[in-house]
């Protein structure tokens, strides 16, 4: 038995319960706490900026990320995530992550509709006579 000078009241008895932290709140600060240690939280690779403290790079231009959802949301994911692409939110990428060491820029020079070369038909002027066929 424990002796005690004073009787003191269990202050705690009137407190409530911390809220429970939610998944995506655990997760997120999981990822945060991987970007502070130098990781990707998305591929698990360390980070370009480790090896080159100017490297202002991002998930957003690089050429792995790739959207993924349905009709309105978009969830950005890493295809070369270790974990592979799930539907799960432990391994959506945001975009304004650091780049990490498998970092590939993402092509910007796709031709757009009005350079993009147009399919080969002939014109009726350019078809000769004889490939109309007859009472043409």
């Amino acid at each position: 038995m424990r002796y005690r000078l004073f009787d003191l009241p269990d202050l705690r008895a009137n407190e409530p319960d911390p809220p429970p932290v939610s998944y995506g709140r655990r997760v997120t600060a999981r990822n945060n706490r991987l970007i502070e240690r130098g990781v990707n939280p998305g591929s698990g690779r360390r980070l370009l900026r480790e090896a080159a403290p100017a490297c202002t790079l991002r998930c957003k231009d690089c050429t792995h990320t790739v959207p993924t959802g349905r009709n309105i949301k978009t969830y950005w994911k890493c295809a070369k995530n270790p974990r592979g692409m799930t539907r799960g939110l432990a391994t959506d990428v945001r975009l304004k992550w650091p780049a990490c060491q498998l970092f590939e820029r993402r092509r910007t020079d796709v031709p757009s509709e009005s350079t993009a070369p147009e399919e080969d038909h002939a014109t009726p002027e350019e078809v000769p006579e004889d490939a109309l066929g007859p009472g043409r």
